[in-house]
């Protein structure tokens, strides 16, 4: 079951990667992905979420990140902790060592998150996120 939670959730960054470059798609993007079917979780086990959700994720990236060298992705791994904030941000995919820290830089500026939940209970979450220049 949380391969399939993954794969939605890897589905809609994708989704979302794609409208980057369009903003004014963004709104009806982010409608699009609400009126897809939600996939049911294990009982009481819920993934981390951003507040305000996907949208507003990518909205704070494009928001924040200053570089405009080479184009390309970034993929960056951090922790969600149990109290909804970020530590141990590494780049995973690389694209440049600057572009590489600017996509940490932006994403170490993120507010808490809402944090996973497994049993009824917080717990830390690995999450990678892809970061497009």
């Amino acid at each position: 079951m949380k391969k399939t939670l993954f794969t939605v959730l890897f589905a809609a960054f994708s989704l979302v990667l794609k409208a980057q470059d369009a903003p004014e798609r963004l709104d009806s993007l982010g409608r699009e992905l609400e009126e897809q079917p939600q996939v049911e979780a294990e009982q009481q086990d819920v993934l981390p979420m951003y507040p305000g959700g996907l949208i507003q994720l990518f909205k704070f990236i494009e928001k924040h990140k200053r570089y405009r060298g080479v184009h390309g992705l970034v993929e960056v791994s951090f922790v969600i902790e149990k109290d909804g904030s970020t530590n141990e941000f590494r780049a995973v995919k690389s694209l440049s060592e600057d572009a590489d820290q600017e996509a940490i830089r932006v994403l170490r500026k993120m507010p808490k998150w809402k944090p996973a939940m497994q049993n009824g209970e917080p717990v830390r979450f690995a999450f990678t996120m892809p970061v497009r220049f």
